[in-house]
């Protein structure tokens, strides 16, 4: 499956800026600009980003989990595998409006050998 979204990475809505890493030095990222209104929640620790996308029929979201602390993304991890229905029960359900808005340009990508699941 190839997720791109039709409100996010336009060619004029795309920019360049500094995003921070650990150790407090900054990179130079591409960024997917948007002024629309977002689907975000807010929990305790963390904020849940949904990225719709329909394509025909079919409609997926891509959740992006934003940990507020700056270490804070191994506690999260452990709370999302260990809590059966975490994930289910920290979505964002409403759009909120942002003003300016952007997330860095990334590229994932991910295999699967069907072949050897279907042998058992």
């Amino acid at each position: 499956m190839h997720y791109t979204s039709k409100d996010l990475g336009a060619k004029d809505s795309i920019h360049t800026g500094d995003i921070m890493n650990l150790d407090g030095t900054s990179v130079k990222v591409l960024y997917m600009t948007n002024s629309e209104d977002q689907y975000l929640e807010d929990y305790d620790s963390f904020q849940v980003l949904r990225l719709p996308y329909v394509e025909d029929q079919r409609q997926f979201s891509m959740y992006i989990y934003l940990p507020y602390d700056k270490d804070g993304l191994p506690s999260l991890l452990e709370k999302i595998g260990s809590k059966p229905g975490f994930i289910d029960n920290h979505i964002a359900h409403h759009r909120v409006s942002l003003g300016a808005f952007g997330i860095p340009k990334f590229k994932f990508s991910f295999e699967f050998e069907a072949s050897d699941v279907l042998k058992d």
